[in-house]
């Protein structure tokens, strides 16, 4: 993991350097994941899914591939807000959209009709905000 924040937080930093540029308002995503371990998520919020896998790799000493790849999620989703908010960049916090919702995901990151069309509705709704701000 070392360097991977870093590497990627450098990325979106450039993002945003191109989007003003351009005249391009960054709105940034905290997107929600899974790590495949458990079969059913409904009722079990993002945090609480960290924190199970988070356990058996204290527990255990080693995780699968899919777990190291959902904590790593974690901490760059984390890291990700943490520099939107320094950085006065807005940011939809799909996590928490989700989180009582989380059967909509399908699979790693790929939703469900149903969970696309609602991040699209509060995508609209966090442009109108955004716009009228303006």
């Amino acid at each position: 993991l070392e360097g991977k924040s870093e590497r990627f937080l450098r990325n979106i930093s450039q993002l945003r350097h191109e989007c003003e540029q351009r005249g391009i308002l960054l709105l940034l995503e905290k997107q929600q994941a899974r790590s495949m371990t458990f079969k059913h998520i409904r009722g079990m919020t993002y945090a609480q899914e960290v924190q199970l896998i988070q356990d058996k790799l204290n527990k255990d000493g080693r995780i699968n591939y899919n777990e190291l790849s959902f904590l790593t999620h974690n901490i760059l989703v984390n890291d990700l807000q943490a520099w939107a908010r320094r950085n006065a960049v807005p940011m939809l916090d799909v996590v928490v959209l989700l989180d009582q919702d989380r059967d909509v995901l399908l699979s790693w990151v790929h939703l469900s009709p149903r969970g696309n069309r609602m991040i699209a509705t509060a995508l609209a709704k966090k442009i109108e905000e955004l716009l009228l701000e303006s």
